[in-house]
């Protein structure tokens, strides 16, 4: 579905919506975004609506990263947010109402930004399947959580039961009987 079609459908299901927070997350995880009104959501699917090209890349306490290579001394240039299909939602704990949906921001002069974690991830789940391997089933949401998990012989696990002080003075009274 186009996003134009998934914005027209919200809009019949949520006329009291006015306002929309367009979300995109960092390499940390951390949502970064801004509150629009409803109406500047025509815009973001028109392919208009931009952001700091360089919000994927800040550091976990918000600053930029000047070895990125992202940001001029004249600032950050603008990135084109692209929604995320399918993440276009009610935000039923807010009061206002308003929406919410998650982009994907794409580097100024066009194309997906190589350092954007939604486009790290495509790459990486690509690669996998290049090798004739399911790494994972990606869905929209504002947790990425994933985990690679590949098992290993017996004789190189370890014991994932913790240590306690018992058990260690347990081994070391054994140790010198």
């Amino acid at each position: 579905m186009r996003f134009q079609d998934e914005l027209a459908a919200f809009r019949a299901r949520h006329p009291d919506i006015d306002s929309a927070e367009i979300v995109a997350l960092d390499l940390n995880g951390v949502p970064r975004g801004k509150l629009v009104p409803l109406a500047l959501l025509d815009k973001l699917a028109e392919g208009g609506m931009k952001m700091p090209a360089s919000n994927p890349a800040l550091d976990i306490f918000s600053n930029d990263v000047y070895e990125t290579g992202l940001m001029t001394q004249n600032g950050d240039p603008d990135g084109v947010c692209t929604a995320v299909p399918g993440t276009l939602g009610p935000m039923l704990w807010a009061d206002p109402l308003a929406a919410q949906v998650q982009v994907t921001i794409g580097l100024p002069e066009g194309g997906p930004a190589p350092y954007d974690p939604r486009n790290v991830l495509a790459r990486q789940v690509a690669r996998a399947a290049a090798m004739g391997t399911r790494l994972c089933e990606v869905i929209p949401g504002t947790v990425l959580t994933s985990r690679i998990w590949k098992p290993r012989p017996a004789s190189r696990m370890k014991s994932t039961r913790p240590q306690t002080l018992q058990s260690t003075a347990r081994k070391a009274a054994r140790a010198s009987s």
